[in-house]
């Protein structure tokens, strides 16, 4: 786990290793978005798992995080992959909606493989 600013960010595997999850917390600001930049990057790098971000417990995005979602997202879709954002109704969910990024995400309610049929479809980037 790393500390950014008062955030926190784990990464780690599945157990049925098919999803890469990272889940954040807290605030995300600079410090934060070069940490999450940098998972991004190896989640987008690793084509056999499919790349999920957990944002539940995010209570504050900044520009650069969420730029750097935006770009892995952008990434993936240049794949031909998603990048899921498991969201609840929120501060988070609603920068998601006002910034108009909501569209180039898969957004899920609960991490895959918790809920029936909440699993993210790579074909859903295309």
């Amino acid at each position: 786990m790393v500390r950014a600013r008062s955030g926190h960010i784990t990464a780690h595997m599945s157990p049925d290793e098919n999803f890469r999850m990272l889940t954040l917390s807290g605030e995300l600001g600079v410090v934060g978005a070069r940490q999450i930049a940098s998972e991004l990057s190896q989640a987008v790098g690793d084509t056999t798992q499919h790349p999920v971000v957990d944002l539940r417990s995010v209570t504050f995005v900044d520009s650069m995080a969420l730029a750097a979602l935006a770009h892995a997202g952008e990434q993936l879709r240049n794949q031909g992959r998603a990048l899921a954002l498991v969201v609840s109704p929120g501060p988070v969910s609603d920068l998601l909606e006002e910034s108009g990024l909501a569209g180039r995400f898969e957004l899920l309610s609960d991490p895959p493989g918790t809920a029936p049929g909440s699993k993210p479809d790579p074909a859903a980037a295309a």
